[in-house]
């Protein structure tokens, strides 16, 4: 959650926002879903990046994109907590 008025003025005025945050931000909460999105919209990019139709700079944006959202995906699965007992998942 971010506070808008913060980011330019120092202090909080007209409360919190959820649809300004950040994907860097220490506060970020995923879930399972959020996690199996990122694994889709991952295997879209490289689809995208084996089309000859793209160029090949754009290409390597593509795969990095999808490299990055599996990494995202992988460090959720492993840091996430399950309601089993209270501990991470492996």
């Amino acid at each position: 959650m971010t506070f808008p008025a913060r980011v330019t003025s120092g202090f909080i005025e007209g409360g919190r926002s959820l649809d300004r945050c950040r994907s860097a931000c220490v506060n970020i909460a995923r879930i399972d879903h959020h996690s199996d999105q990122m694994l889709a919209a991952a295997e879209n990019l490289r689809m995208q990046a084996l089309s000859p139709l793209v160029p090949e700079l754009m290409s390597e944006r593509l795969r990095s994109k999808a490299e990055h959202l599996e990494e995202l995906a992988a460090q959720h699965r492993a840091t996430r907590i399950t309601l089993g007992d209270g501990t991470t998942s492996e």
